[in-house]
């Protein structure tokens, strides 16, 4: 299959191929690493290897996956590509995401291909893609990539990588806090790479409707039946990507789900009863919105705190979020109405109460912690308020502003 399929790497994309000395480099295992700098013994992967696995994953039963995912794409043509290019776009901690782009016809489909290298991947990617396929099959309405297989692709050396492939969200980008020339890490850069202008900045209304959508998701996932919801996203990962131009609307989705699992345990026997789901709830929403506030500058720099206005929006999505999620789970509109009047009905020391027992489930040194210690009442002081007055102002959720 010599030139059927063309291997890139880099930004923009380069080709790379058998006689190039990083085809036979170790690949960096994170972010952060350089290219050729991973260590080099019996278990490391180089660029050929990982190019020929993902080969391997794409090729095996007569190319079933691409004649899958061209169907999807097309509307049940199940037409077999003329070609395919695999780019490695990204070194993450748990997966290393190919954009792999089927040329049919005059149409070019990209489809994500995620591989797990490291050990952490390894462990993780069966949970994944049981999670991804749960939650983009068993709820209408869909925020995250849908999968079109899994499986593992052989390097050279006869050694498997576990991988899958799934939706690519063209159009979307990951976006992250920026220092930028003027020193202000409050602005979010949007890393676009396929429009005129390249790199784009929020707006401060499209930086609300950032927050307003991300908790609006991840509170649309929460299960009242099993407290089940979407854990250890981070913003530092590029968890959340958003489509949009400058100053125009946004719209945002969520790429990985590396675990959902109950927020605390309960007892398989109990019966789940309300006030168990509401307190829930309240932990979920200021988990939700301490963790949103966090992200590194350039997305591996140093932690950052995001602004205080960033809670109005964050509740006014949590408030749609739940009447999807009853909607969802066909739970009466009371409910929407009772547990709004419940977290409303939180003083400031039962939020702080809440604050210190979260915190004291982190583990000991995990920088994030720090950071949420230090900024815990002031983020509680202004959650309340956002809260308040927003809950004053209208009787019932039904009024309040639209998550788009």
């Amino acid at each position: 299959m010599s030139g059927f399929f063309r291997f890139y790497v880099g930004h923009p994309p380069a080709p790379i191929c058998q006689t190039d000395s990083q085809w036979r480099a170790p690949i960096p295992l994170h972010r952060t690493a350089q290219a050729g700098n991973a260590p080099v013994d019996e278990k490391a992967v180089s660029y050929g290897d990982y190019f020929c696995a993902v080969q391997d994953f794409l090729s095996a039963d007569g190319m079933a996956l691409p004649l899958r995912a061209v169907g999807q794409c097309l509307g049940g043509t199940c037409q077999a590509p003329d070609a395919i290019g695999i780019h490695l776009a990204k070194h993450g901690a748990l997966y290393h995401p190919a954009r792999v782009t089927l040329a049919v016809g005059s149409h070019r489909l990209p489809l994500v291909v995620n591989v797990a290298i490291s050990d952490i991947g390894r462990e993780r990617i069966g949970a994944e893609v049981a999670h991804l396929e749960h939650l983009t099959t068993d709820f209408p309405e869909v925020y995250l990539p849908r999968i079109y297989g899994a499986g593992s692709g052989a390097t050279p050396h006869r050694q498997m990588l576990p991988m899958f492939a799934g939706q690519w969200m063209d159009g979307y980008h990951e976006l992250h806090r920026t220092a930028g020339e003027n020193a202000d890490p409050e602005r979010w850069l949007v890393w676009d790479n396929d429009g005129d202008d390249g790199a784009w900045c929020l707006s401060e209304n499209q930086v609300d409707a950032f927050f307003r959508q991300a908790v609006f998701i991840l509170t649309y996932y929460f299960d009242p039946r099993t407290l089940h919801t979407i854990l250890e996203w981070h913003h530092a990962a590029g968890d959340f990507i958003v489509k949009g131009v400058p100053g125009g609307p946004i719209d945002v989705r969520l790429i990985t789900v590396r675990r959902y699992i109950p927020l605390f345990d309960i007892p398989t026997e109990a019966v789940m009863a309300v006030h168990t789901v509401l307190d829930a709830l309240a932990i979920f929403f200021l988990r939700t919105t301490l963790w949103m506030r966090l992200d590194r500058l350039e997305g591996v720099g140093p932690l950052v705190w995001a602004a205080d206005c960033a809670m109005a929006p964050m509740w006014e999505g949590f408030v749609k979020g739940l009447e999807a999620m009853a909607r969802m789970h066909r739970l009466p509109d009371v409910f929407v109405v009772g547990a709004v009047r419940y977290l409303a009905a939180h003083e400031q020391h039962d939020w702080e109460r809440l604050g210190a027992q979260l915190l004291a489930r982190y583990p000991s040194g995990l920088p994030e912690a720090g950071l949420i210690a230090r900024h815990l009442k002031r983020h509680i002081t202004h959650l309340v308020s956002a809260i308040r007055s927003t809950n004053e102002s209208s009787d019932t959720p039904s009024d309040r502003q639209r998550v788009r």
